[in-house]
């Protein structure tokens, strides 16, 4: 649950991404809830040079 919070305060993940179950605790991610999930597809390193690490930098 605090990964996903801390994902979705990062911008990595959409809000609408996440689903969450009756308790409150993260059901599963949606499909594209991911920022850049296309890139990430495609190219694993350039996704986290180009997300990931500009992210944790702020």
């Amino acid at each position: 649950m605090k990964a996903a919070r801390e994902l979705v305060g990062l911008g990595l993940i959409s809000k609408d991404g996440v689903e969450f179950n009756k308790m409150g605790q993260v059901n599963h991610f949606k499909t594209g809830a991911l920022m850049g999930s296309d890139i990430l597809n495609a190219s694993p390193l350039e996704w986290m040079e180009m997300a990931l690490l500009r992210k944790l930098r702020l």
